[in-house]
């Protein structure tokens, strides 16, 4: 193959490529790192590659601080790795007992820790969960397969006017992470973004 047939022909496929990827221009998409946790022997640097291979520039970490010690990572490390990546920490979330009147002490140091922590990225958004033992993830669905009009939902966001980080919150893959991060970007792609062009 010549060269320029060769680079013709490669500019094509990534063109393909990116069309196939959420643009992230009204709205920045960001992803959870949740469904990750049912795939034990997973490498941060992994979760990165394929959140970005997906088009999904920000990253949601699930279960702060404790990812941290999951992955054997200090904030400098998971910084340079995001930026290697050019990704986004947008948003974390941590668990504890808010129905334990003893414990609100500690959930309040953690909070403070949380937002501790996202200064290091820029961030502002906590995702506090209540039920670190929750039973409800045969419920949860890739965006497009459940039962939530997202198109309305986004219609309305862009009627607000609303130009920030959208987090798809996916806690559970039957088809592995890959998979569900590139059928909702699919998604994003063919269903939520053309709301905001």
């Amino acid at each position: 193959m010549q060269r320029r047939a060769f680079l013709t022909s490669l500019a094509a496929t990534l063109i393909s490529a990116a069309e196939r990827l959420p643009a992230n221009r009204s709205v920045k998409w960001a992803v959870s790192a949740g469904l990750w946790s049912h795939y034990p022997a997973s490498r941060i640097t992994d979760i990165l590659d394929v959140m970005r291979d997906t088009g999904f520039i920000g990253v949601r970490l699930t279960g702060f601080p404790a990812i941290l010690k999951t992955y054997n990572l200090t904030t400098a490390q998971l910084a340079g790795e995001v930026s290697k990546r050019n990704l986004n920490i947008v948003t974390i979330s941590f668990g504890g007992p808010l129905n334990d009147p003893a414990q609100h002490a500690k959930i309040v140091e953690n909070a403070k820790e949380a937002m501790r922590f996202l200064q290091n990225f820029g961030a502002k958004l906590v995702h506090k969960k209540d039920s670190p033992e929750a039973k409800f993830f045969e419920s949860i669905y890739d965006p497009g397969d459940g039962e939530i009009d997202f198109p309305a939902c986004h219609r309305i966001l862009k009627q607000i006017g609303y130009k920030s980080w959208i987090c798809v919150d996916l806690d559970l893959t039957r088809n592995g992470p890959r998979a569900s991060y590139e059928h909702c970007g699919q998604y994003v792609v063919e269903r939520l973004e053309p709301i905001y062009a």
